[in-house]
């Protein structure tokens, strides 16, 4: 328990209240967004293609994107779409009505660079090809940040991360050395 101003407050307390905050968040952007598409007569892609490896997982229900993600996406109108690797990877360019790919891996999926050269080229077909999302939850799918191919690459600039080599890190990261703050 802690007193913030007359107030008391409790961690138990606090984490149900912060996911309703972020939920009410996600609704009144999502609300906003619907409104904003059906004015200029648009429908809006509300499918995800979920991916998931069948080799630890054997049905879709099995699996953490069920479990904790589809939920909360139904709640918002969206439907998931699953599809096990063990399969193949589905095709580079897919639905128009599908909004992003979502994946959450325990390891590494059967073919890395296989996978790494797909999401980074992977596209929606109709007329916002670039519109589709790229996310990935778990394992990033990289076998290793040492020496990356240009598909590991583009598959991580693809979900917002950038790599920098050893002579671009800020500070003193020499082994054995103290890290320093560059001024």
């Amino acid at each position: 328990m802690y007193h913030y101003g007359g107030w008391l407050f409790s961690y138990r307390r606090a984490k149900p209240i912060a996911l309703a905050i972020c939920l009410c968040v996600l609704l009144v952007t999502s609300a906003s967004s619907l409104a904003a598409a059906e004015e200029l007569n648009e429908v809006e892609p509300r499918r995800i293609l979920a991916l998931f490896d069948g080799r630890f997982d054997a049905a879709p229900r099995r699996t953490r994107i069920h479990r904790f993600v589809e939920l909360p996406l139904n709640h918002l109108g969206y439907q998931l779409d699953y599809h096990d690797l063990r399969s193949g990877l589905p095709p580079a360019v897919i639905s128009a009505d599908v909004a992003a790919v979502i994946s959450w891996f325990d390891a590494l999926p059967p073919d890395v660079a296989a996978f790494q050269a797909w999401a980074a080229k992977v596209r929606r077909a109709g007329t916002d090809p670039d519109g589709l999302k790229v996310i990935t939850l778990g394992t990033l799918a990289v076998a290793g940040f040492s020496e990356m191919a240009g598909e590991a690459q583009a598959y991580l600039a693809r979900l917002g991360i950038e790599t920098v080599g050893p002579d671009e890190r800020p500070g003193n990261l020499e082994p054995g050395l103290p890290p320093s703050i560059p001024t």
